[in-house]
């Protein structure tokens, strides 16, 4: 029995983790060395900002399974009783992939919005953000507690 409140538990903290890193989608994409106007992901992501500035689809992409991600977590949550097992390598594997996907935000942005060279020299100082190091953190956090509740249930 104590299995099962195991997995429900380590569900129940990848949702919770996913829901954090989907609100700290609202702190800055970049650093303030640069004073970039860009502001919080949402804004660069959806090209909000400028109306020169495209939306940047591998980000939208991580958004939307950050969404899933915290959906996958509440499903293992509810279902933790059933024993799907399935459901923590798919919290896994989404995780990571999240975490590698908002990694390369700077790539992203000045790739869809179309800089090149001139971009990465101009702004050789321009570094992630407070709000995407954090969705890159709590995305491994949650990769993490599915990854715990691998081996916890594997040990049983």
């Amino acid at each position: 029995m104590k299995k099962k409140s195991n997995t429900k538990v380590f569900s129940l903290l990848v949702a919770i983790a996913s829901f954090v890193a989907i609100m700290c989608m609202f702190a800055d994409i970049f650093s303030e060395k640069v004073g970039s106007p860009e502001g919080s992901i949402f804004v660069a992501m959806f090209g909000m900002h400028n109306s020169t500035y495209n939306v940047v689809w591998p980000l939208v992409i991580g958004f939307v399974a950050l969404i899933v991600l915290t959906l996958v977590g509440l499903t293992g949550f509810v279902l933790a009783d059933s024993g799907k097992k399935v459901i923590p390598f798919i919290e896994l594997a989404l995780g990571v992939g999240i975490g590698i996907l908002f990694f390369f935000t700077i790539k992203f942005f000045a790739s869809s919005n179309g800089f090149d060279e001139n971009f990465s020299s101009a702004h050789s100082e321009i570094s992630l953000g407070a709000g995407t190091i954090c969705v890159i953190v709590f995305s491994f956090v949650a990769a993490a507690l599915a990854l715990l509740n691998l081996v916890a249930d594997s040990k049983k």
